[in-house]
């Protein structure tokens, strides 16, 4: 009894110990790892607001500024002796940027339609929205339906015929093809039928054509 007694007083004191060090202790460094290789810059001014402060406070502060950071998936963050704050991030990727006249930059938007960051300038292809819908432009809001789906149809043309630009009208999107043909697409439907109806009708490569209407069951072709 008197030897239990003795080891619940040492763990006592430890944990006291322990805690009145980390009290102590701050975080003077913080490294910062993603997939890609280093995070973000934006990641990392996010993170450099822990600098200096106490040990035993930073790891829940770190993990409570992560988890409501739309940019990154997963996570996990390390206090290593004595003063740096080591996390690992699995980052959301970008994958279309959406302009808007008016507004000076671009969303980024990532394959779930949710908006990552603003940026100034961006080598991702890009889709202008001219209709007057509201966009919202704070990161972690998703994009309409109907601008999703038009996200979506971006990566497929973008990937199969190199388009980087395509316009959004609300009721429909526009690509210029790099063989000259000006496609229309609709903002709702099958995708993959889309892309194979206008696979098979380039493959007819003796008929002149200006553009390729798709929103029709039988598309138009002018």
């Amino acid at each position: 009894m008197k030897a239990k007694v003795l080891v619940i007083i040492a763990i006592f004191l430890v944990a006291v110990g322990f805690f009145l060090v980390s009290w102590r202790l701050k975080v003077e460094k913080t490294v910062c790892r993603s997939q890609f290789g280093p995070c973000s810059e934006t990641l990392l001014q996010s993170l450099a607001k822990f600098r200096g402060v106490p040990a035993f406070e930073v790891i829940g502060s770190a993990k409570k500024t992560l988890s409501l950071d739309r940019k990154v998936s997963k996570f996990r963050v390390r206090y290593l002796f004595p003063e740096t704050l080591a996390i690992d991030v699995v980052e959301r990727k970008a994958e279309v940027a959406l302009g808007k006249q008016g507004f000076d930059g671009y969303l980024l938007v990532d394959k779930d339609g949710y908006v990552l960051a603003v940026e100034k300038n961006t080598s991702l292809p890009i889709i202008n929205v001219m209709d007057n819908q509201n966009i919202n432009f704070l990161p972690g809001t998703k994009i309409s339906d109907n601008l999703f789906f038009a996200e979506k149809l971006m990566k497929y043309i973008f990937t199969l015929y190199s388009v980087k630009l395509a316009v959004y009208y609300g009721d429909r999107v526009e690509a210029k093809l790099n063989s000259g043909q000006k496609v229309i697409f609709p903002v709702s439907g099958d995708i993959e039928v889309l892309i194979g109806s206008l696979n098979l009708i380039l493959s007819r490569g003796e008929i002149r054509m200006g553009e390729i209407d798709l929103r029709y069951k039988n598309p138009i072709i002018r």
